[in-house]
């Protein structure tokens, strides 16, 4: 079985062996696990079960460390996180849409991006991301905190900007849940959301990057990473993954640990 087949499988709920799992990093993860093992490309030994071309249109470099998307988000990359930032600035800094106007559709780079995705001759299962598609959109837009305030007090601009994200995002006019991701153990009980929605919905996630990851020894990372795999791909319906691109205050070690897991599953 290759690894797209034993993912669409997962995806049918169909028990299989072994469960499929996707495990990704930031970057200052990478960097440090690539220097404990001295080896720049370890993750292409990691064995992914799935390919991904992550489209969000284009970034530009304005001055050193801040970097401005299609929609004109500002995002400040000068503190730890140098994957995403944090926004700097507002563009709909009062609760109207008026004076906000949405970026043409890059259709031709989306096209490259996926056709390329769709040319690896590998055996992987390939899926097409959209990021910041709603919810993300909005606070980048509006900021978090006032995003959250104009749920309770501007409840119908909130309506109107969600809507008018919809409608860029054409591409999503029926949506249906198949696949939950990402799954965190500090806030689900897992065997109970495997018993109670695990005939209908499949899990993406499941291994802590809050707790588990950063704190656990190789050992209990081992264990919990088996159990996990255990009460989560009984059935199928299971893709194995941290809870998060692993973060950079996690010892390589525990990583090692995990995927020696996930790779030599029994």
């Amino acid at each position: 079985m290759t690894r797209r087949e034993r993912v669409i499988a997962a995806l049918t709920h169909q028990n299989v062996h072994p469960v499929p799992f996707s495990v990704d990093f930031t970057q200052q993860e990478r960097a440090r696990v690539a220097a404990f093992l001295g080896d720049d490309h370890f993750t292409d030994e990691i064995n992914n079960h799935i390919s991904s071309a992550y489209y969000d249109g284009h970034l530009w470099e304005i001055k050193p460390d801040f970097w401005q998307d299609d929609f004109g988000v500002c995002w400040n990359r000068t503190g730890a996180d140098k994957d995403i930032g944090v926004i700097a600035g507002l563009l709909i800094p009062e609760p109207d849409l008026s004076a906000y106007r949405f970026p043409e559709i890059d259709t031709a780079q989306i096209h490259h991006e996926y056709q390329a995705l769709m040319a690896r001759k590998n055996d992987t299962f390939k899926m097409g991301s959209i990021g910041f598609s709603l919810f993300e959109r909005a606070w980048t837009l509006r900021g978090m905190e006032n995003l959250l305030m104009d749920m309770v007090l501007n409840p119908d601009f909130v309506d109107q900007l969600f809507q008018a994200i919809l409608e860029y995002n054409s591409a999503i006019l029926e949506i249906a849940l198949d696949i939950y991701q990402t799954v965190q153990p500090e806030i689900y009980d897992l065997p109970l959301i495997k018993k109670e929605y695990g005939r209908d919905l499949s899990f993406w996630g499941g291994i802590s990057t809050q707790r588990l990851l950063p704190f656990a020894t190789p050992d209990e990372v081992r264990r919990v990473t088996q159990e996990t795999l255990h009460i989560m791909g009984e059935g199928g319906g299971y893709i194995a993954a941290p809870t998060h691109a692993i973060p950079g205050d996690v010892p390589p070690e525990n990583v090692l640990a995990m995927l020696e897991v996930l790779q030599r599953q029994t």
